[in-house]
């Protein structure tokens, strides 16, 4: 299981970070210069400009990586096949498996509902914190 973690998160580490390059080009250079007038240090800076700004980044870096963390199929399909006494397998895994290789699509569809609950209450916290944040820094 440790290689299936390594590999999906080797396999988005350049998409995230493209991500999070994205965020930092988007912080205005006039507020860290704001803030060398008035003799911060670059630990205040990357904590008073740089965290605050990347928020919006950060909480949608974490909920796709939630929810690609459910949907890890290929991983375990082409190392493991659902591992010894299965203990490598994933939701997903588990979805291919009953449907394709048992026949038992009815099963599979219920577990494809349960799958997609899991992802709206994962989605749903997320957008409930990140609303939660924003009010209390406008306020």
């Amino acid at each position: 299981m440790a290689t299936i973690v390594f590999i999906t998160v080797w396999k988005n580490f350049g998409y995230f970070m493209v991500i999070f390059l994205a965020g930092l080009q988007g912080i205005s250079a006039e507020l860290y210069e704001a803030a060398s007038l008035d003799g911060a240090s670059a630990w205040q800076k990357f904590r008073y400009i740089t965290l605050p700004a990347l928020r919006p980044t950060f909480n949608y870096v974490v909920i796709f990586g939630l929810i690609g963390s459910f949907q890890v199929f290929d991983q375990v399909f082409i190392l493991t096949s659902g591992g010894p006494a299965r203990s490598t397998e994933t939701i997903v895994y588990r979805i291919y498996t009953e449907a394709f290789g048992n026949g038992k699509l009815g099963y599979a569809s219920a577990l494809s509902y349960v799958l997609l609950i899991m992802t709206l209450i994962v989605g749903l916290i997320q957008l409930y914190t990140n609303n939660k944040h924003e009010k209390e820094e406008i306020a």
